[in-house]
């Protein structure tokens, strides 16, 4: 019995040590799955943002090309006043989507009325440029439908301005000239 008394008092130790290396493993899973945890929700947060910001600016570039839609004569027009639109060469060579915010605010024209938020999801509303690129005839007849190309370009923010997308369509439109 002496023999058995004494087993016992030594393995005593043991499980004390035991148990704590276990809970320091356990410790140091926790705070792994944490922090990837952490990591996951952000990637996810910077990824709708930047959905947002693609999305303000499709809706920059719609509207863009329903302004060239709507107005009469847009070849016509050679400053953002008339009809948002500016004459091929005004800003040749220039990479729109490298200006600041007092540029886009200086040229773009603003989603939706002018001076309110339209689009609650991001930032501030989307800005867009209407260039007109070139015209070219349908036929060689004299009096007959030209097609002018315009490039359409849109700048919006996401959530926060962290995010930015610009996004670029060509439009054409036909005309009596």
């Amino acid at each position: 019995m002496k023999h058995t008394r004494s087993l016992s008092s030594n393995q005593r130790g043991v499980v004390l040590i035991v148990s704590l290396l276990l809970l320091l493993v356990m410790t140091i899973l926790a705070l792994s799955i944490s922090q990837t945890t952490t990591l996951e929700e952000r990637m996810a947060g910077n990824t709708r943002d930047q959905e947002l910001a693609f999305q303000g600016s499709e809706a920059g570039v719609r509207a863009g090309e329903e302004r060239l839609d709507a107005a009469a004569d847009p070849v016509s027009c050679t400053s953002l006043a008339s009809c948002d639109s500016l004459v091929q060469g005004t800003f040749s060579g220039v990479d729109l989507s490298q200006k600041d915010d007092t540029w886009w605010s200086a040229n773009g024209a603003e989603y939706g009325a002018s001076g309110s938020h339209d689009i609650t999801e991001v930032s501030q509303d989307p800005k867009y440029i209407v260039r007109v690129r070139g015209r070219l005839s349908d036929s060689l007849e004299v009096g007959s439908q030209k097609v002018t190309y315009y490039e359409v370009t849109s700048r919006s923010y996401g959530k926060t301005t962290n995010s930015q997308a610009v996004v670029q369509t060509i439009y054409a439109k036909r005309t009596l000239h």
